[in-house]
């Protein structure tokens, strides 16, 4: 298949799916100019340096091309119109280190639970500790956003159907499904929640939850459980790392099933209520490096899946 043919047809697939990044169209099409229209297949390193190289930029637009780029070549590798990615290595950077989410593992969880026990010796009384642990599952288990969580009504969570749904945040409304696991963890904490407040998440006063407050209560409890960052790739693990986890796991869970990612992906999307499935193909760099190579050989699934994954 011919260069340019391969760029207007992954154009096509991204409006698709609802990615109509006008500036990421020009850019692969500038590209195709540069190189010619060549075969896909025959698409060097070189090439691509070249055109990484034209002009001055920044470090942050570089990786930005270099990314889009490589998103190019793997789509295409994964249908058998490219047999080796012609990437160079990623240009070094030369001002401040990338921060890398970091993902937790199973075993960082449970001391964060474990460390909840000491929240009241921690001085943190404007939060039950329940409560806390209900919301930290409650983001491990979805991958939903801080905001929109803490922003959940009563009439939101349906524990009956096992259906979450947002309605309280800048983005469209969705309804998710929540697996058994983690409706029967909400459904003990609505139970003990004796405080007939507005929000599903509240203080002990009934009032929401400030972003805020969560931040500094989850950073005592990291630090009281021992949870810490030693690879030195970014800053210490954080609240809104739990949503990376939740994708990754996702990933790692459907790779080991061999299910294919091309359909998963925009179902991972929608649930995350991504608007653009770019953001949650970045999701990909974070997966462990030993299920790359599946990564482009993964068969059919439905939402059903991301269900069955999530707690």
């Amino acid at each position: 298949m011919k260069l340019s043919r391969s760029v207007e047809k992954y154009i096509e697939m991204k409006r698709l799916f609802g990615n109509s990044n006008v500036w990421s169209a020009g850019f692969l099409r500038a590209f195709s100019r540069h190189v010619g229209d060549v075969s896909i297949g025959s698409v060097t390193k070189s090439n691509v340096l070249r055109y990484l190289e034209l002009g001055r930029t920044s470090d942050v637009t570089w990786m930005m091309k270099y990314r889009m780029l490589r998103a190019f070549f793997e789509y295409w590798i994964a249908r058998d119109e490219v047999r080796e990615l012609p990437m160079p290595r990623p240009r070094a950077a030369t001002g401040r280190p990338a921060t890398l989410p970091y993902i937790y593992s199973v075993s960082d969880m449970r001391r964060l639970f474990w460390a909840t026990c000491f929240m009241r010796r921690l001085g943190w009384r404007t939060v039950a500790p329940p409560t806390f642990r209900a919301v930290i599952l409650f983001l491990y288990g979805t991958g939903a956003r801080i905001d929109e969580t803490l922003a959940l009504t009563q009439d939101d969570v349906d524990l009956r159907n096992h259906t979450v749904t947002f309605h309280h945040s800048a983005r469209a409304m969705r309804t998710i499904p929540i697996g058994p696991t983690l409706s029967q963890w909400l459904r003990v904490y609505s139970v003990s929640n004796s405080n007939h407040a507005a929000n599903f998440f509240a203080r002990k006063d009934g009032k929401a939850i400030e972003p805020r407050l969560l931040y500094v209560t989850f950073e005592s409890v990291r630090r009281r459980a021992g949870v810490l960052r030693t690879d030195g790739l970014g800053r210490q693990p954080r609240l809104r790392d739990l949503r990376r986890t939740f994708a990754v796991h996702c990933l790692k869970a459907w790779t080991e099933q061999t299910k294919d990612l091309r359909k998963m992906l925009p179902i991972l999307a929608a649930y995350l209520g991504h608007v653009c499935l770019s953001s949650t193909e970045e999701y990909l760099s974070l997966a462990p490096n030993r299920f790359q190579k599946q990564l482009s050989h993964l068969s059919p699934a439905s939402a059903q899946s991301v269900r069955d994954t999530a707690l």
